[in-house]
């Protein structure tokens, strides 16, 4: 049980590293799309669009 919960722990870290890491490298790129570093994002699937 303690080796489920570590591998999980683990597993959460490393997803929050990638999830800031992903930030970090996105809101470099923010200053050339909106001066004001305020952007939109739409998450959408194709179902969506049918309404």
């Amino acid at each position: 049980m303690k080796t489920i919960l570590t591998t999980q722990v683990e597993q959460s870290e490393q997803n929050r590293i990638e999830m800031v890491d992903f930030y970090n490298e996105a809101t470099e790129d923010y200053e050339f799309w909106s001066k004001a570093n305020i952007i939109h994002f739409d998450y959408s699937s194709p179902s969506n669009k049918l309404l």
